[in-house]
């Protein structure tokens, strides 16, 4: 029997968390569907996988008015249309059915913190998303209420189908690093935007003892420019307080080399204000790196008893559980081995196939 056609915006294939969940999704789906994905050939002929579907040249930037009159002509007749993002086609297009995954809504969720314009137009794209699609994705039970919270979504609409981690993550060190690594750090992985709250890490790092500080340094694996809603005042932090040779921006290191970086750093540090999940911590888990995060919903929700939490405002908290992990050599191996027990509970087959079954039950109505 023929495959169904699915067609799959892949625009966001390489960035950062959201091409992470694509890159791992997708090879399972290839199985079950014909795939028809929008986005640059070059980039998907990367994947071996790639070969096995019908790629359909589409290079709009997000959010943008191109691609919202682009939608209409460029995507074909089929059964089904999966959005891995919540930029949707606000015009009628061919598909015949529409899936959406909304990872998070902190764009609503922190409105002081996002310009009116891209408010305004996410506020838009967010509701139209729930209102145009069959069904919902999420992935933790704090982003789908979250969701219902921000808009008219239904309980019955949101299926949460929470993020994975590859079984062999730890091992994708075997490349050489681009970059020089300190011998003691701290590792922060995200792109510095205010929510990642990276500056009540810098806090916590100026509190430690001028010898804790002379050790160990901060390393950054994110961008940290060229975002709308940059945090400008992190540098600003940074040149105020002599930093500059404290804390390390390695910019974007590839995912074949990125678990070397976690594996050496003597604790993985999560700050952030809000998120949806937290992929990071399943990442720093998989290589035994030791976890301290703010404790936001979420977080609470992915790590349970395999982090240590502290008060996502208070830089001083922070600043003990660091040093407690420091001088605690049991506290370390405690919250090593509840991380590798932790991650057995996430795959990404399992979130896969979730998505597998959800597709099928929507082709076949």
């Amino acid at each position: 029997m023929s495959k169904q056609a699915v067609t799959i915006d892949v625009r966001m294939l390489n960035c950062s968390g959201i091409g992470i969940y694509i890159q791992n999704i997708l090879p399972f789906l290839i199985e079950h569907f014909q795939l028809i994905l929008l986005g640059n050939k070059k980039e998907l002929n990367e994947f071996e996988w790639a070969a096995k579907t019908k790629i359909i040249s589409f290079k709009a930037n997000i959010y943008s008015v191109k691609e919202q009159f682009l939608f209409p002509k460029i995507i074909p007749k089929t059964k089904l249309l999966w959005c891995p993002h919540f930029n949707i086609p606000l015009f009628p297009v061919k598909a015949q059915n529409l899936i959406c995954t909304i990872h998070d809504v902190n764009h609503l969720a922190l409105k002081k913190s996002v310009y009116s314009l891209k408010y305004g137009y996410a506020k838009k794209l967010i509701s139209k998303a729930v209102n145009k699609s069959n069904r919902i994705i999420t992935v933790s039970e704090f982003s789908k209420s979250e969701i219902i919270k921000h808009t008219n979504a239904s309980q019955n609409q949101i299926e949460v189908i929470p993020n994975g981690i590859r079984p062999d993550f730890y091992k994708t060190d075997k490349e050489n690093l681009s970059i020089e690594l300190p011998n003691n750090y701290f590792l922060f992985v995200g792109n510095v935007k205010p929510h990642k709250n990276l500056i009540v890490l810098l806090k916590a790092y100026l509190a430690l003892s001028s010898t804790l500080q002379k050790k160990f340094k901060i390393v950054v694996i994110g961008k940290k420019e060229g975002f709308v809603t940059g945090d400008r005042k992190i540098f600003d932090f940074i040149k105020k307080h002599g930093l500059e040779k404290s804390v390390i921006f390695t910019g974007y290191v590839p995912n074949n080399t990125i678990s070397k970086v976690y594996k050496n750093a003597e604790a993985f540090i999560f700050p952030s204000i809000y998120e949806g999940f937290g992929l990071p911590l399943l990442e720093a888990m998989s290589c035994n790196t030791p976890v301290i995060c703010s404790d936001i919903a979420p977080f609470k929700e992915v790590a349970t008893d395999a982090a240590l939490f502290f008060d996502k405002n208070n830089a001083i908290s922070l600043k003990e559980k660091i040093e407690r992990l420091i001088h605690d050599n049991d506290l370390k191996s405690k919250l090593i081995l509840k991380g590798k027990q932790n991650i057995l509970k996430y795959s990404w087959e399992k979130a896969a196939n979730k998505h597998i079954e959800l597709f099928y039950s929507i082709i076949k109505r």
